[in-house]
């Protein structure tokens, strides 16, 4: 029985250390899974929280309003650059760079720029 167990231990070891792990190794989010983690929808209308900024619009069943038309915001905290949908407060700190259009946004006028291309100072 020790022998078995004492087997499967060995050979579960030896599959880690070819795997390159260890134990007390913890994998590392990315910029992008920290970044996508950092995500949250809230429903059109509500308070967005500081430091926060809207990165686009969506539908949720969980927010009252037509079914599926936008009625909520997809936020975030941005990083050093983030494109985020224009006539919002931005965070202390932060600069706009750049007007670009996207589908991510509502539009204002077709075609025309609707997000806004901001980097940290």
């Amino acid at each position: 029985m020790y022998k078995k167990i004492r087997t499967w231990i060995m050979l579960a070891l030896t599959l880690m250390i070819g795997l390159g792990t260890s134990f007390g190794a913890m994998p590392t989010a990315t910029a992008a899974e920290s970044q996508q983690a950092s995500r949250l929808v809230i429903c059109k209308g509500q308070t967005v929280p500081d430091n926060y900024v809207i990165t686009a619009h969506t539908y949720s069943f969980s927010c009252p309003g037509t079914p599926f038309l936008e009625n909520a915001w997809v936020i975030q905290i941005p990083g050093d650059t983030a494109r985020v949908c224009q006539g919002q407060k931005l965070p202390d700190g932060y600069v706009i760079t750049a007007s670009v259009y996207t589908v991510s946004c509502p539009e204002i006028r077709p075609f025309l720029p609707n997000t806004w291309v901001i980097q940290r100072v």
